[in-house]
């Protein structure tokens, strides 16, 4: 439970999108912003950055929590959704959680 569950996460700007992850948002690229979502929201800012370019981000290793706040189950969608509004409020992205499993998580940019 200390360690939390492993995931893996992975964010991709669609080919449709005119958003690439090397654009603005605030004072930060997006990734930059991913990134630093990613250290404050893992078990021990625990993540291992497989794959970085300008249309995909891909982290495995990911250790989430398995609980939320109220000590309900907190999943793989769970973390992608919390991200996917962070996106969204923050940079004002047209984010979609297609998660679909139970350990991989995946965010798309429209």
């Amino acid at each position: 439970m200390a360690n939390g569950s492993e995931i893996t996460l992975r964010v991709a700007v669609m080919n449709s999108s005119s958003y690439n992850l090397e654009e603005d948002c605030g004072n930060d690229e997006i990734t930059e912003k991913i990134i630093s979502w990613m250290k404050e929201n893992t078990i021990n800012s625990t993540y291992k950055m497989v794959k970085n370019t300008s249309t995909e981000l891909f982290f495995t290793s990911v250790r989430i929590f398995t609980q939320d706040e109220n000590n309900n189950s907190y999943t793989a969608y769970d973390f992608a959704n919390d991200l996917r509004k962070g996106l969204k409020r923050g940079c004002g992205l047209d984010v979609k959680n297609k998660t679909q499993s139970l350990g991989d998580a995946l965010l798309q940019i429209n």
